[in-house]
């Protein structure tokens, strides 16, 4: 299982008067770039390659503990399937034609990477769905304050670029947990290492649902729910508040539908037909006080098997994902 965490030390940094964190075990070591990251000060969490290890002490109480890397470099090529985690050191970025600088966490070597090959590890979601990774920490540039980031898309690994944002808005966007962290790495880790062409905007739905920390809430919708048109959010004109229409996380506002009278065998002789939540497309949330239409709305599954991304490729995603 590829892992996104590094063994790390603190240490003093005397140069600043700070202390950093490093992936080197000791200050005896010898290795090609000796790379820290500040723990505390206006660069905080912002690696950096230094030239040596004079300004740095080891007197810091406590051992060895785990920290994250910005991502994962992830071989292709099946002679050398080779991994190893990286940090992207920001005084030594060199960015060019989607490469970026980074440092091999393991060997201690600065390279030059392809992005596209490079699994971030997200840290926030935007409104508009993007992950980002926060590289930097915020400093003036052009005149505005701004923080490099690393944004990509689910399903769209390959298409990763750096940006500057405004650390207001940044702070702003949802911060992504451990559990949702880890699926999302997964399912980006499975598209590079497979070559996969982007999904579909049906599976894309399905990749969401899957990364979501409230996917096993009672009111999160199932995969099917989502890959089903007609369960999908709608607008609607009614005064329903039903119990069984709780909002969730992912849907604050939850949408419903109501049955019809082609649905029901009563037709419009039944004077208020069944509704359904999008987390219960197939039974009624009004209760048993209720009199249910005799013929209840059926799943329809077989029309999205001839999709791109259908249900079949969805399911064969989240299984190698580990769900």
């Amino acid at each position: 299982m590829t892992s996104y965490h590094i063994s790390v030390r603190d240490y003093h940094w005397s140069h600043q008067n700070i202390v950093v964190q490093s992936p080197i075990p000791n200050l005896t070591c010898s290795v090609p770039a000796l790379i820290i990251r500040p723990l505390e000060g206006a660069n905080e969490q912002e690696p950096r390659i230094i030239d040596s290890a004079v300004d740095l002490r080891d007197d810091i109480e406590g051992g060895a503990y785990q920290a994250e890397a910005h991502g994962v470099f992830v071989s292709t090529d099946p002679q050398r399937p080779d991994t190893f985690p990286v940090w992207v050191p920001i005084l030594s970025i060199r960015y060019r034609e989607k490469r970026v600088q980074v440092v091999n966490l393991k060997t201690f070597e600065a390279l030059n990477a392809s992005m596209a090959r490079i699994c971030w590890v997200p840290h926030r979601m935007g409104p508009d769905d993007n992950l980002y990774t926060i590289i930097g920490a915020p400093r003036i540039t052009v005149g505005k304050v701004r923080v490099l980031v690393l944004i990509q898309q689910v399903g769209h690994p390959k298409e990763a670029k750096l940006d500057l944002a405004d650390p207001s808005a940044l702070a702003g966007y949802s911060k992504i947990d451990e559990n949702q962290k880890k699926k999302l790495f997964d399912i980006q880790l499975r598209f590079i290492r497979t070559n996969s062409k982007p999904p579909s905007k049906i599976l894309l739905g399905g990749l969401r649902v899957f990364s979501s920390p409230d996917r096993y809430d009672q009111g999160r919708r199932t995969l099917e729910d989502v890959i089903d048109g007609r369960s999908s959010s709608r607008p609607y004109t009614c005064d329903c508040n039903f119990h069984g229409l709780y909002p969730t996380a992912y849907n604050p506002r939850p949408s419903h539908r109501h049955g019809t009278d082609e649905e029901c065998s009563r037709g419009s002789t039944h004077q208020k037909h069944c509704v359904f939540a999008d987390h219960t497309p197939t039974v009624c949330v009004i209760g048993d006080s209720h009199e249910h239409c005799v013929d209840r709305m059926q799943e329809m599954l077989g029309e999205i098997e001839g999709l791109p991304g259908g249900l079949s490729d969805a399911e064969a995603i989240f299984k190698e994902a580990g769900f």
